[in-house]
């Protein structure tokens, strides 16, 4: 029998075990807690478990062997049979991430574009006033156009990335970091 601990660990977290067991789990993660009064959720579940109110804490063997009130191993037991998982069975390769894993990653990555796209907005409206003529007798400056160019590339992805589509948001952010320019924008910080 290869070590059930392991199997277990690598097949479920803490957040699907509590759902399996009855537990409500909200969009942020937190629930109430199960060992102790717990009026408004307090215990926050995902790969772990943590209680704010009781400081409960451990993996999702412990929290099963707490709920149940069974041994280390007769709680990796119970969760193997629950989730159907063999314990002869080469280890599963690592879950993927959570729907709200994956929309949290996309909303990180579009809050970074923002913040980026922003600032250079801001500097190149800056660059823009310098370099616009002071008279009516005094010509543009030849860097203007490809200033000007340039802040329009950019007012027109901070315009799809706060698009009420998250497909359109999703792709703009996807596009800026594929192509290297997030990257460029944060070091020119």
């Amino acid at each position: 029998m290869r070590n059930v601990f392991s199997i277990v660990k690598a097949a479920v977290t803490a957040r699907q075990a509590a759902e399996h067991y009855g537990l409500e789990v909200g969009r942020g993660g937190m629930a109430r807690c199960p060992f102790h009064a717990d009026r408004r959720p307090s215990m926050k579940v995902d790969e772990r478990y943590y209680c704010f109110g009781c400081h409960e804490t451990g993996s999702v063997i412990d929290l099963t062997a707490r709920l149940f009130d069974l041994t280390p191993y007769e709680a990796a037991l119970k969760l193997a049979a629950d989730f159907h998982l063999d314990p002869d069975a080469p280890p599963p390769a690592p879950a993927a991430p959570a729907k709200w894993q994956l929309e949290r990653q996309e909303r990180e990555l579009e809050a970074r574009c923002i913040r980026a796209l922003t600032r250079e907005e801001r500097e190149l409206r800056t660059r823009l006033e310098a370099l616009a003529p002071q008279s009516s007798e005094q010509g543009f400056s030849p860097e203007y156009p490809a200033v000007s160019r340039k802040l329009q590339g950019t007012t027109y992805f901070l315009d799809l990335l706060y698009a009420p589509d998250a497909e359109t948001r999703r792709g703009a952010a996807e596009a800026l970091r594929n192509c290297g320019e997030l990257e460029r924008l944060e070091k020119s910080a």
